[in-house]
């Protein structure tokens, strides 16, 4: 696993390949309803919505914000998006 923090460009790499995935992997990294939904609204491009989602989780979790935390929910069973855990998350 990579140790420290993902960063802003990985962040944006990422959100372009979440997909339709966006709002579940944001409610499994902790982000509330309301937030998702306010994101939903503002942005109309589905990769800028993951990338928001991703921003504010980011922010609101500072140092939490960990290649881990990011791996555990790409791969939690509701995201299903190991491909994507494997490939952003690990050495």
């Amino acid at each position: 696993m990579k140790t420290d923090r993902p960063s802003w460009d990985e962040l944006e790499e990422l959100a372009i390949e979440i997909g339709t995935s966006w709002k579940t992997l944001g409610r499994c990294l902790g982000i509330e309803d309301a937030l998702l939904s306010e994101i939903d609204l503002v942005n109309e491009e589905r990769s800028e919505k993951a990338y928001q989602l991703l921003r504010r989780w980011r922010a609101q979790k500072g140092s939490d914000a960990t290649y881990q935390a990011l791996y555990d929910a790409l791969t939690n069973r509701f995201v299903g998006r190991s491909d994507l855990a494997e490939k952003y998350c690990r050495d």
